[in-house]
């Protein structure tokens, strides 16, 4: 069968539009990789606000928890670090600790109170594994 301009039906579509078909899947296709690369590196850049700030010793509890939010755990306690060093005494006074979960890891913050105010004396960032 042909058609008023003579093509047959059973006949393969023209050179130049397999070309243009075949560029244009191509482009797509580089398109979504550049796309999901993108996408990815932001990811691997993006970082949590406690290691934007590099760590909250000397920040008050007030303003952690303005900048991280509420806590997903708080003891009246100092728990121990048990993977980490002491680089110099807890100060005296009652202690706190608080705990932040992400998906990729926990970051710990110890306070101490005085003068009616808590303050943070030590933070960590433990990866995804390290438990507390």
């Amino acid at each position: 069968m042909t058609d008023a301009i003579g093509r047959s039906s059973s006949s393969a579509p023209p050179r130049g539009r397999w070309i243009r078909f075949r560029l244009t899947t191509l482009l797509v296709l580089v398109a979504a990789c550049a796309v999901g690369l993108a996408m990815y590196a932001q990811y691997r850049r993006s970082t949590t606000p406690w290691q934007q700030a590099g760590g909250m010793i000397g920040w008050s509890q007030v303003a952690i928890e303005s900048r991280l939010g509420p806590p997903d755990e708080s003891f009246p306690v100092e728990l121990p670090d048990t993977h980490g060093r002491r680089i110099r005494p807890a100060p005296p006074g009652p202690h706190r600790t608080l705990i932040y979960r992400a998906l990729d890891g926990t970051f710990v913050v110890w306070l101490s109170e005085a003068n009616g105010k808590s303050e943070c004396f030590r933070s960590k960032w433990a990866e995804y594994g390290s438990y507390y």
